[in-house]
């Protein structure tokens, strides 16, 4: 029975040893695992990996991050447009996830720019929080971090990311820029072939007791 014991808070502790976003921190030095795509209007004249100082001044180091400058297409004159960033995740119903990202604005000019982005935690789609650079130069850089739960009603697979937009066109050269970092998700559940050779695992050692 202690054997059976400790391998099953084995399975339980697993589940929260596990990230479900893929590349969250952008340390395969590309956008493997992750989904990009313009808004209905949107587009982005930088879509690279660098490394880049997510929260300037605070806590944190230089580390790779996800960098853009977005905006609206051109001759499009109304509307905050730009780029989704986004995975697909599995999520059970009536369990409440807290997704995090970090992110920043910031212009390479002393030129202050009127909205250097708006970022959003999104789920199929829907804005959950929203959060706004405002008025950037390199001289007024802006670094936010976004926190926001979400419960779905079922269980299945969902589209989780991030939405930057802006309600101007991409400055041209493109030196308004855009940086998210650091995607989490709790809790976090282990891989199904994971859970599947852990409880294989148990079935194996009950076997063996019954024996």
């Amino acid at each position: 029975m202690r054997n059976f014991l400790t391998l099953s808070l084995l399975v339980v502790g697993t589940t929260s040893a596990f990230a479900q976003f893929t590349n969250g921190n952008f340390g395969t030095g590309d956008f493997t695992g992750w989904t990009i795509a313009p808004t209905s209007l949107g587009t982005t004249a930088v879509q690279q990996v660098v490394s880049f100082d997510i929260d300037g001044p605070g806590a944190l180091t230089s580390s790779l991050s996800g960098q853009f400058s977005v905006g609206r297409q051109t001759g499009v004159t109304t509307g905050s447009h730009g780029i989704t960033i986004t995975q697909m995740l599995n999520l059970t119903a009536s369990t409440a996830y807290t997704f995090d990202f970090d992110w920043a604005a910031t212009r390479t000019i002393t030129t202050t720019n009127a909205e250097g982005g708006v970022f959003s935690l999104i789920v199929n789609g829907v804005a959950i929080v929203t959060q706004n650079a405002g008025s950037t130069s390199s001289t007024v850089p802006h670094y936010g971090h976004i926190t926001a739960s979400f419960t779905p009603t079922a269980t299945g697979a969902f589209s989780v990311g991030a939405m930057i937009t802006r309600p101007f066109t991409v400055p041209s050269p493109a030196t308004l820029l855009q940086n998210v970092d650091n995607f989490t998700m709790s809790p976090a559940v282990p891989e199904p072939a994971t859970m599947a050779a852990l409880g294989l695992g148990v079935a194996a050692l009950l076997r063996r007791r019954r024996k």
